[in-house]
């Protein structure tokens, strides 16, 4: 089975948060967003967070279009919603675009097959597509930003730049029955024109191609049960309405399929991050179920024990480290800090633990019967090690190692492949207390990371810049070998305040040999020259 883990590509805002007009965010292998304080650098953390809950909350429910119908969408979308001279704007739009690998497959093999859609089957060779998804907010009233707006929705999902689905509110659902993606004849499927036959034309309707079923019909996708739910309005043929309910089950794997192949979460790293202490890096990892006395957090007052998420990955690999099962994610971390960072002080990350023992455990210890550790309850505590041998304390080493700390666990949980869902990482301020050379330093991190998850990182270090374009350089001068890094690998993004309260974006160009096509904008990278020359 091929890699599913598509590439997202773009984001496109409008009315949302800073961002007017419609405005363009390209998104490539490493990202880097700078711009001064306040000029809504964050907003493009918000607004994937967004685009997720929109339309990645429930890929398990039966029918994709009840979260369309059901969700409390002005609760989720009022807070990001553009006020403007004390109203809310018009429109609010996001729309997001993937490369990845789908095929629709044949409709005719759904009656057998039971599913109408492939996704990255190796059998076949297509090139990926693009999809994109996009959803319009629209107010039918413009009030005030304390007021709850009445408002349409209109969701848009696309191949290669066609549109395939609409959900339109008040109108219906909507398949473009031409789409090229659609590699079989509709009619083989389901006769349209007998459809069109069957309802009013205010029920269903063709038009340019485009087969409108209205809403609630679209709503029924269950082919068992949906002539049941209409027998009682109306006296029609059965068998045709079946076919108006293979339509919309079609419509319905095709939105999930989309969604599906598009899929992606969020692994964030924010400014706010903190060193970790002692008690955060001690867990309890509770595997003998004997051991029902002791609670999963707290074992007794004297001993804190964390539940930290990200952490606990990395405890659980320690815990594999010690059975002989390396996952990655420990020696990944200690990889990174010989090889790139704090190499002068030798660090590696170390731990000690102690081993519960259930009542029956103990007693076949005295019988010379060594238990699985695999089955015995273990408190594991990490630490540093320095290159002499001594243990500190993350707080007692320097803010540094202890601020760059949960960037390194973060990638390390990727690279290893523990996590689910495929992910994009997204990095605040990664320089925070350190050196320039260590900034410069995690590029080389963040490329190396970059080929297994997208990264975006949000920062004010020149020195990320110039390590990354130092490796474009390096590259192109790699005649026949394989490029670790291109300059199509990198987006850099300046976002500049306006005087009217939005944010333009300008993507900074970069040549082949890594150097800048287009002038950096004013007040970024030019203080150092101002301070050199008193300019």
């Amino acid at each position: 089975m091929r890699d599913r883990n598509s590439k997202i590509n773009y984001l496109k805002l409008s009315g949302f948060q800073v961002f007017s007009d419609e405005t363009y965010i390209p998104l490539s292998k490493i990202t880097y967003i700078f711009g001064p304080n306040s000029s809504g650098k964050s907003s493009i953390y918000d607004a994937l967070n967004l685009v997720q809950e929109i339309f990645y909350p429930t890929l398990d429910s039966e029918n994709t279009f009840d979260d369309f119908r059901t969700m409390d969408w002005w609760e989720l979308v009022s807070p990001h919603w553009r006020i403007q001279n004390l109203q809310r704007t018009k429109k609010m739009s996001l729309e997001i675009g993937s490369e990845c690998n789908i095929d629709f497959g044949k409709i005719n093999d759904y009656e057998k097959s039971n599913k109408i859609f492939s996704i990255g089957a190796e059998e076949t060779n297509k090139p990926e597509s693009i999809i994109s998804m996009k959803v319009d907010f629209i107010a039918l009233e413009r009030l005030s930003d304390i007021d709850t707006i009445t408002m349409d929705k209109i969701f848009t999902y696309s191949v290669n730049g066609t549109e395939i689905i609409k959900m339109i509110e008040n109108v219906g659902v909507q398949i473009n029955t031409t789409h090229p993606s659609l590699n079989f004849e509709l009619n083989n499927y389901c006769n349209v024109n007998e459809l069109t036959d069957i309802f009013t034309k205010k029920e269903v309707w063709l038009e340019s191609g485009w087969l409108t079923i209205k809403f609630p019909l679209a709503f029924h996708r269950n082919r068992k049960i949906v002539w049941q739910l209409f027998e009682e309005s109306y006296s029609r043929d059965l068998e045709k309405l079946k076919k108006l309910s293979k339509v919309i089950h079609l419509i319905d794997e095709i939105v999930f399929a989309i969604k599906y192949a598009t899929r992606f979460g969020i692994d964030a790293v924010n400014a706010s991050r903190s060193i970790p202490t002692a008690d955060l890096l001690t867990y309890y990892i509770q595997n003998n179920k004997d051991n029902t006395n002791i609670n999963d957090t707290v074992i007794r007052p004297s001993l804190p024990i964390s539940n930290d998420e990200l952490y606990n990955g990395l405890a659980k690999s320690v815990l594999n480290s010690i059975n002989g099962h390396d996952d990655g994610i420990y020696s990944y971390v200690n990889r990174i800090l010989s090889d790139n960072l704090f190499t002068d002080k030798g660090y590696q990350l170390t731990y000690d633990y102690d081993i519960i023992f259930s009542k029956y455990q103990f007693e076949a210890l005295h019988k010379n019967i060594i238990p699985d550790l695999g089955a015995t309850d273990i408190i594991i505590r990490m630490k540093l090690v320095d290159e002499n041998g001594v243990n500190h304390d993350f707080a007692n080493v320097g803010s540094g190692i202890g601020y760059c700390f949960p960037i390194l666990v973060n990638l390390a949980r990727q690279q290893a492949k523990v996590l689910p869902t495929p992910l994009l990482t997204y990095i605040q301020q990664p320089e925070l207390h350190l050196h320039p050379l260590l900034q410069m330093q995690c590029a080389d991190i963040f490329i190396e990371a970059s080929s297994k998850t997208r990264m975006i990182i949000e920062t004010h270090s020149e020195h990320l810049i110039l390590r990354t374009l130092r490796r474009i350089k390096e590259a192109s001068k790699k005649n026949g070998e394989k490029k670790k890094l291109s300059k199509d690998d990198v987006s850099i993004l300046y976002f500049e305040p306006q005087l009217n309260g939005t944010t333009s974006v300008t993507r900074i160009q970069i040549s082949d040999d890594g150097s800048f096509l287009n002038r950096w904008p004013n007040g970024f990278f030019d203080e150092r020259y101002g301070e050199i020359f008193h300019e």
